[in-house]
């Protein structure tokens, strides 16, 4: 998982040799997860799979976005761009079943990502064009953000009930850059997502809208 590695720059995306950086404790059992891993490699055939963000059917960490272009509302942050890597669970599955044919792959990770990337803006703008929503933009600094998703914590402590945004997600959101190279796998394996991120966010709103979340 991207996470593991943190941030990365809008200039470079993340390879699969950068140290691990994660900034928040999901991150941090995700490397630790795979450092656990790869320290069976003597005694179990061991490969990782480091996806970015996913879309398509099931995916429920990009449906916050959908839903508030569904009420009309597209987030702006100031001080971007701040590219993202995103893929298709499709092309993720692809790449498991790759990686579990292909001898070359054992003992080693491999980000799954093609060479496009989107900021978020430009992912709420596809969204809202493949359901047609009509959005208003809401620009927002990160000092903003960061209260309104502080002030979101408070309230799902007192009351249980969880908000979709959070410290976490400001967090996510505010790093300068969440990228990573899947030339490694294009090098080695001779494999790179077939699928559009255009395609793939109408893939997912269209199944939001069929299971009822929106």
């Amino acid at each position: 998982c991207i996470r593991a590695s943190g941030p990365s720059t809008p200039e470079r995306p993340h390879v699969e040799e950068d140290a691990f950086h994660p900034h928040e404790w999901y991150g941090e059992s995700k490397a630790e997860g795979e450092r656990i891993a790869f320290s069976f490699q003597d005694r179990l055939p061991v490969t990782v799979i480091r996806p970015p963000r996913i879309l398509g059917p099931g995916d429920r960490e990009n449906l916050t976005f959908f839903k508030l272009g569904k009420k009309g509302i597209r987030l702006e942050l100031a001080g971007g761009p701040r590219p993202l890597s995103l893929v298709d669970v499709e092309d993720v599955v692809d790449l498991l079943l790759v990686l579990a044919e292909k001898p070359e792959a054992l003992g080693q990770a491999f980000f799954c990502a093609g060479p496009e990337r989107l900021t978020l803006e430009e992912m709420q703008d596809l969204g809202a064009k493949a359901l047609g929503f009509q959005t208003r933009t809401w620009r927002l600094s990160p000092a903003v953000l960061t209260a309104l998703a502080t002030a979101a914590d408070g309230v799902t402590r007192l009351t249980g009930r969880k908000l979709p945004l959070n410290r976490k997600l400001a967090r996510q959101l505010l790093a300068p850059a969440w990228t990573c190279s899947g030339a490694k796998a294009e090098r080695l394996l001779g494999f790179r997502p077939r699928r559009g991120l255009a395609e793939s966010i109408t893939r997912s709103g269209e199944w939001y809208r069929a299971q009822g979340w929106l």
